[in-house]
């Protein structure tokens, strides 16, 4: 059994396409943003290879997410066999039925806007042969490249397993997905109950002291729970370290204090920031929020990856958690989209080696980062009109 992490989007794709070339029943990705620039046709290609082969090859891409893409793009996958289907894009043709079937006194244009833009596809999985599986933080994007963005590329983590019980974990996670593309009206009267349970826990015990259903029937060790849910218990099971790494940081009330609580209590609690962020409203209220923790013992770090000065800042878009032993990667970021909306996944891990691994790459984050202090986290009058709606950012 093979278990990483990558932390270069070249790695990841070098890994991803080997093991393209050589699949022989499936391959299933699913892709919040994928562009059609030069990282994108080179995913095209080898996508569009395999399902020459007779490999059965599904495509799943967000709306919005991957708004950028061509319709020649998408169209020339599905006229060389590759199933290609868009994540809320059917629902153009569904419009006037469901309107006509829900009885909702809004204005129609406020109710299109929720079916369009609330609730998005955020997850990133790769499944190949249901035998090797890839999810974590990166798109398919120049961005994620050095050979494409070079020393500008995000930084980002995406973990790879070929265990076969999370792999099956997450293809059932993957066909999640395709049930709510089936029932897309039940899936989008639940807007604010996603009623998916993301977090993959592995190795699960009852003495962990976290009260999780084990799904999967063959073997008991392993546990599945909403994503929001994971993370506030893991929390509440830590008592010496919590290490957070996520580019927005924009958790509720009850997530902040359970952050000063374990602070308090000795705990080193330690927040992982970006410098350079592409989403300057978002920004701002993060490190408005990373401000109130730093007075109660918290560490902050805004990572900005310059090898010299004359470098340019890089984003970090990693979202990587440390409780105790448990470590955990995936989509999921530290907001109410995340937690309540999206579509997110994230696998928790307890396996020493796996951490200690973890745990050297942060290190090295540290290294390229700032130590932040109040003064370095300017308050921003914009963010008192942005922090009433946070559940939304």
């Amino acid at each position: 059994m093979t278990e990483t992490v990558f932390w270069e989007g070249d790695e990841l794709y070098s890994s991803a396409f080997s093991a393209m070339q050589n699949a022989k029943i499936s391959i299933f990705l699913e892709m919040y943003i994928f562009r059609d620039d030069e990282a994108g046709k080179a995913w095209s290609d080898h996508l569009i290879k395999a399902a020459k082969r007779g490999v059965k090859v599904r495509v799943i891409y967000d709306r919005i997410g991957s708004f950028s893409s061509s319709a020649n793009f998408w169209e020339n996958m599905k006229t060389n066999g590759v199933e290609v289907i868009r994540y809320r894009g059917i629902l153009k043709n569904k419009r006037r039925r469901f309107l006509e079937k829900i009885n909702l006194k809004y204005p129609v244009w406020l109710i299109w806007f929720l079916l369009v833009f609330f609730r998005r596809d955020h997850r990133k999985i790769i499944i190949i042969d249901e035998k090797i599986a890839y999810t974590g933080g990166f798109n398919i994007m120049n961005a994620a490249s050095k050979m494409y963005s070079d020393k500008t590329r995000w930084l980002d983590a995406f973990y790879m397993t070929t265990d076969p019980i999370i792999v099956k974990e997450l293809l059932n996670i993957h066909l999640d997905t395709m049930r709510r593309l089936r029932y897309q009206i039940r899936d989008i009267l639940s807007l604010n109950r996603k009623k998916a349970n993301e977090a993959i826990l592995y190795p699960y015990k009852k003495k962990n002291r976290i009260r999780i259903k084990a799904l999967n029937f063959e073997n008991n060790n392993i546990g599945r729970l909403r994503y929001a849910k994971a993370v506030k218990n893991l929390i509440k099971i830590s008592r010496k370290k919590i290490y957070i790494i996520t580019p927005y940081f924009v958790p509720g009330k009850s997530f902040l204090r359970r952050l000063i609580k374990k602070a308090k209590k000795g705990a080193d609690v330690r927040l992982y920031l970006s410098y350079r962020s592409d989403l300057i409203l978002i920004q701002y209220v993060s490190l408005y929020l990373a401000r109130k923790l730093i007075k109660y013992g918290v560490q902050v770090f805004l990572f900005h990856g310059k090898e010299t000065r004359k470098d340019k800042d890089r984003f970090n878009h990693s979202k990587v958690f440390i409780f105790d032993d448990w470590v955990g990667v995936g989509s999921g970021n530290v907001d109410s989209r995340s937690f309540f909306h999206n579509l997110d996944i994230h696998v928790f891990r307890k396996n020493p080696p796996f951490i200690k691994d973890v745990e050297k790459k942060i290190q090295w984050i540290e290294k390229h980062s700032i130590w932040a202090e109040k003064k370095d986290l300017p308050i921003r009058l914009i963010v008192f009109l942005l922090l009433p709606f946070r559940r939304f950012l």
